[in-house]
């Protein structure tokens, strides 16, 4: 992968508001947008600020089966605590070496604490399936 361009999308977007429910991802659109990112050399980012671990099964990646190579997640990571996350292929996440990334709440550890609670009660539990219940019965 050269990666000299880069295409970033948000996988599902807000319905109505920010608080809102998001709108269902397109599998369809999803793959043929990875599958043009593959066939180009170019990265694919999902913005799943607001979709990682709220939407159903997890993430817009776990419905859809499209995993982009670089994904980036929010404060849903640590339970609402201010954190947030670039994860992605190992090749792409090197390339970051070369470049000048520095997150804002590197030092932060009491984020990263929530974050590893928050991550067990996300395997142990469909939070974002009862996320997802709660919106569809409250519009």
């Amino acid at each position: 992968m050269a990666g000299d361009a880069a295409v970033m999308v948000e996988p599902a977007a807000q319905a109505g508001t920010l608080d809102g429910p998001t709108l269902e991802a397109d599998p369809a659109f999803l793959h043929h947008v990875a599958q043009i990112c593959q066939e180009e050399k170019c990265i694919l980012i999902f913005d799943e600020i607001v979709t990682g671990f709220r939407y159903p099964h997890g993430s817009v990646q776990q419905a859809t089966g499209v995993i982009p190579d670089l994904a980036c997640f929010g404060k849903a990571l640590s339970a609402g605590m201010p954190l947030s996350a670039l994860v992605g292929r190992r090749e792409v996440m090197q390339t970051l070496l070369e470049a000048a990334y520095m997150p804002t709440f590197r030092g932060e550890v009491y984020s990263l604490a929530a974050a590893v609670a928050a991550l067990q009660i996300y395997r142990s539990q469909d939070i974002a399936g009862k996320i997802h219940h709660i919106y569809s019965i409250s519009c």
